[in-house]
């Protein structure tokens, strides 16, 4: 009797989000970016895009730039997205603090004793814009996840958690201004950002991977990141 043998067919991965998936940096990023990380036995289709936001992803999703049948052929879907959110009402926050004070240059170091020390009465996090931002991206997030479950229910979901991307400023000084605001400022937004995924995965019907503990963990002891 003859026998032959199938080779296991690989775990196809639809990866949506921002540049965390693209691998935006990084010298080689099919090779380097998380997703090449997984190891082997995964087929790939990164769809992400830099400087995404959840409003984009859903975008993608209406205008088909991911298409039904990408979606219904995943057997995971990861999804990093968060960051850009927040960073873009910084930024614009930040534009508006510039214009207001006449400051010659829009810069986000220029704004950070104002918008980014707790001590601040404009600090951000405790503005009715941040809220507002935070309930769009969780509204948002959800619909995404649910309608992306609607058009394949046998999917595994995964939404990664935010991480800070300013932790090497905690206790630094640039050009006279403290750094340590920045920090703790976007590590506020991140944890609430990341409370808000948390809250969200049962009603989005997603699983979450807390990528922020594992940095938080790695740069305590002093890994390179």
């Amino acid at each position: 009797m003859s026998c032959t043998t199938f080779a296991a067919e690989p775990t196809k991965i639809l990866a949506l989000g921002d540049s965390i998936t693209t691998g935006y940096g990084l010298k080689n990023p099919e090779s380097e970016g998380f997703t090449a990380l997984l190891g082997e036995g995964y087929s790939i289709n990164n769809k992400a895009v830099n400087g995404n936001t959840v409003t984009g992803i859903a975008k993608q999703l209406k205008t088909g730039a991911i298409t039904p049948q990408e979606i219904t052929t995943a057997d995971v879907i990861t999804i990093t997205i968060g960051g850009n959110d927040l960073m873009t009402l910084l930024y614009a926050k930040a534009a508006t603090y510039n214009t207001t004070n006449k400051n010659p240059e829009v810069t986000l170091l220029a704004c950070v004793p104002a918008l980014l020390d707790k001590n601040s009465p404009d600090y951000l996090i405790n503005s009715p814009e941040f809220t507002a931002t935070l309930s769009l991206y969780q509204e948002t997030l959800t619909a995404v996840t649910t309608a992306l479950r609607q058009a394949n229910p046998d999917v595994k979901i995964i939404v990664a958690t935010q991480y800070n991307p300013y932790m090497e400023c905690k206790g630094i000084t640039l050009q006279g201004v403290s750094l340590e605001p920045l920090y703790a400022g976007v590590e506020d937004g991140v944890n609430s950002l990341n409370a808000a995924i948390l809250a969200e995965a049962e009603t989005g019907g997603y699983r979450v991977a807390d990528v922020k503990t594992a940095f938080d963990v790695a740069h305590s002891a002093g890994s390179d990141l």
